[in-house]
């Protein structure tokens, strides 16, 4: 059996019982997987569904969670400024509930999404702020070595664009465009 046959599994019960935790659980699933199979377009309903049930209940693992995979969406199509803000709305509320989950991945593409933008100075802090709290977890989790690369991609390509372009690291914000290539394969995960 398949995680999707699960989670339906799981909605069909959560239905019947009224649990909307397990409800939205079982959509954010669903969406996840459409999502790494690259089918978007059936995946955005579903985290929809699980944002609203979510954010209905007051189940804030969820709602992060799902706010955060709408911003996965926006990363990977490019519209950096609204994966800013949709990351940004996931990570605090992680980080106001401390969620371990969803704040680790939340901050992580929360710095790609401002790197994806050039605003490098603010990739770098988040990141910074990224590997200081997989460090004092202590768990020696897979995102502790994510983070351990993204504050010197980020100064790295901060100081390529600055060079290429010809602008002091405050102007960049105008150039997100990557110049140089060496730093821009470093940069795209």
């Amino acid at each position: 059996m398949q995680a999707t046959d699960y989670a339906r599994e799981a909605i069909a019960v959560a239905e019947k019982s009224g649990e909307a935790s397990v409800l939205a659980g079982g959509q954010f699933i669903i969406a996840i997987v459409e999502a790494l199979t690259g089918r978007l377009n059936e995946a955005k309903p579903k985290v929809n569904r699980a944002l609203n049930i979510s954010q209905t209940a007051g189940d804030f693992m969820y709602e992060s969670l799902s706010l955060g995979l709408l911003g996965h969406f926006k990363n990977w199509t490019g519209d950096f400024t609204e994966a800013i803000d949709l990351l940004y709305r996931a990570y605090r509320i992680a980080k106001k509930n401390q969620l371990l989950v969803p704040l680790f991945d939340n901050l992580f593409m929360y710095g790609i999404a401002l790197t994806g933008k050039g605003e490098y100075d603010q990739a770098y802090d988040i990141f910074q702020e990224g590997l200081t709290f997989t460090e004092k977890s202590g768990q020696g989790l897979a995102p502790e070595r994510q983070y351990r690369s993204c504050p010197q991609t980020a100064s790295r390509c901060r100081n390529c664009i600055s060079k290429s372009v010809g602008h002091r690291p405050k102007d960049i914000q105008s150039h997100p465009v990557v110049a140089d290539a060496s730093c821009h394969g470093k940069v795209i995960f």
